[in-house]
């Protein structure tokens, strides 16, 4: 039994290869903008800004770990973008407050919970939690030597 070879018609692969470019170029060009949004409406002009939470002077928690005005919002977890007071009111008091100022003037502050549920370093610039990094482990006990064994006496061979 002979296999026959058609040929391919070359006109026709090119005319498929034309089509495939052609249909592509008719897409909207405007995924290719680095600010492009896939959910965002055809006719937004402008990108939505992310909500920025101004946090003011009493969400600042001083050295001894109290706030100034309670906070009455309701917190359920930590986040970034959260201020001072409402970590203390969620994860409770530490004794582990460093508050400085960085290069640019701004105020910092770093409080670490060693050990409970919400273990953790905190760090806080103007007020706002900007990273969460897990608190260190503590040293593994060292391990103890077993007591020596005393070898019995041997009976004295008569």
């Amino acid at each position: 039994m002979k296999c026959r070879f058609v040929p391919l018609n070359v006109s026709r692969i090119g005319i498929c290869v034309l089509a495939l470019l052609v249909g592509g170029c008719s897409s909207d060009l405007a995924m290719f903008k680095a600010d492009w949004n896939w959910w965002s409406k055809k006719d937004a002009s402008a990108p939505a800004a992310p909500a920025v939470q101004t946090i003011g002077p009493e969400s600042f928690v001083s050295p001894d770990g109290a706030c100034a005005a309670p906070t009455t919002e309701g917190v359920y977890g930590v986040s970034l973008g959260m201020s001072e007071c409402q970590l203390v009111q969620l994860a409770g008091p530490t004794h582990q407050i460093d508050i400085g100022t960085n290069e640019r003037g701004e105020r910092t502050a770093v409080i670490t919970y060693p050990t409970g549920d919400r273990a953790g370093i905190y760090r806080f610039t103007s007020g706002t939690l900007v990273s969460i990094e897990a608190a260190p482990a503590p040293a593994p006990p060292k391990p103890t030597k077993p007591a020596p064994r005393r070898h019995k006496p041997k009976p004295p061979r008569s």
